[in-house]
């Protein structure tokens, strides 16, 4: 670690490990996207991915067409936030404010949730993301809460959907990446609250 600069140290070996444990992760999701089962689901002609399966063959460029269906758990959160006003004229896939509150989680956790009396938040710990729901999609039952005003628990869920969507043009430079990287709903496939 001689050559390595003295405040980075410290850092380098942890790092090194986690960039070795994300990348054999990553190709291990990649190679089991690759070489489906014969039992796995098709929608639309796309087989039916995890979160980390589809954000790993998002990232690999193997995405065909950049659409992917996608299965996971829905949940979305019944707090609404302000937040300071954005430099520039926010693009609809940057989900100004409200990116995290909402969306579809691998396991069997809220994406995002908030104790109210703790005044603690707590971010969903595995593989999730939050999609952009096109305004013409019905989506109103996606975000429904319980007539108690609690939210409901994670549901099953599975979407189709594309990355890499045209309004991309329409973000702000800063959050470029961000919308290219923001899957946009093509179509609930399945959702049923029990």
């Amino acid at each position: 670690m001689a050559d390595v600069p003295h405040r980075l140290r410290a850092w380098a070996g942890p790092a090194s490990l986690a960039i070795a444990a994300a990348l054999a992760i990553g190709l291990a999701t990649l190679a089991s996207w690759a070489h489906p089962r014969q039992s796995d689901a098709v929608v639309d002609g796309l087989r039916v991915m995890t979160v980390s399966e589809a954000l790993v063959a998002h990232a690999a460029d193997i995405l065909p067409g950049d659409r992917v269906a996608l299965r996971g758990f829905w949940s979305a959160s019944n707090v609404a936030f302000s937040c300071a006003a954005p430099v520039g004229a926010p693009g609809d896939l940057e989900l100004y404010c409200v990116d995290g509150q909402f969306g579809v989680t691998e396991n069997y956790e809220p994406i995002f949730s908030y104790d109210l009396k703790a005044g603690i938040a707590t971010e969903a710990k595995g593989p999730h993301l939050t999609p952009w729901i096109p305004p013409a999609l019905p989506g109103d039952a996606l975000f429904a809460a319980k007539p108690s005003g609690e939210q409901y628990p994670p549901t099953p869920i599975v979407i189709t959907g594309h990355f890499d969507d045209a309004r991309v043009l329409n973000c702000r430079s800063e959050a470029r990446q961000l919308c290219v990287d923001r899957l946009v709903v093509d179509r609930v496939v399945a959702f049923a609250r029990s």
